[in-house]
């Protein structure tokens, strides 16, 4: 009997423990997509830049899976200050956007930028299609490295914006 009690507490323990991994995980990304939507009204989207793509336009995509680690929240919050900040006239005029894209949910897009993890992609768009692209996989390393981290992002979006 005592056995039983033992094998009984011992299963129980274990499914309290992974009810609540997985419950702080789920609060988790649920306060994530809070942060994020709280400032979604910033910058322009796609829907806002529509006609835009026939002259050509510049969109900066945030390619994320469905959770996000800090690192990812960091360096999207990062790439989207800089943007918000240093290329203010180019999002108002609509010839820049900015895009979160869910990879998983997005296949097309990821296969086309070759995404298997979170990153910062530099797009360059004419007549509703991808002309050329610069995938800033090298943001990961940078994060910490401020001024390096900015100038990457800088450094191509200006070589975008110069092509249309």
């Amino acid at each position: 009997m005592i056995r039983i009690l033992e094998r009984y507490k011992d299963f129980l323990t274990r499914f309290l423990l992974v009810f609540v991994i997985f419950s702080v995980g789920f609060a988790f990304g649920r306060h994530s997509e809070k942060i994020r939507n709280a400032d979604s009204g910033k910058i322009q989207t796609l829907t806002q830049t529509a006609g835009k793509e026939e002259k050509g336009m510049v969109r900066l995509y945030y390619m994320h899976a469905m959770f996000r680690c800090v690192t990812c929240n960091s360096i999207e919050e990062r790439a989207k200050k800089l943007t918000e900040i240093e290329f203010a006239n180019e999002l108002s005029s609509g010839i820049m956007a900015w895009e979160e894209v869910n990879f998983q949910q997005n296949q097309p897009l990821a296969a086309k930028f070759d995404v298997s993890s979170s990153c910062v992609v530099v797009a360059v768009i004419r007549n509703g299609q991808i002309e050329s692209f610069e995938r800033l996989d090298q943001l990961w390393s940078l994060l910490e490295k401020h001024e390096e981290f900015d100038s990457c992002i800088r450094t191509a979006v200006k070589n975008a914006i110069e092509k249309i």
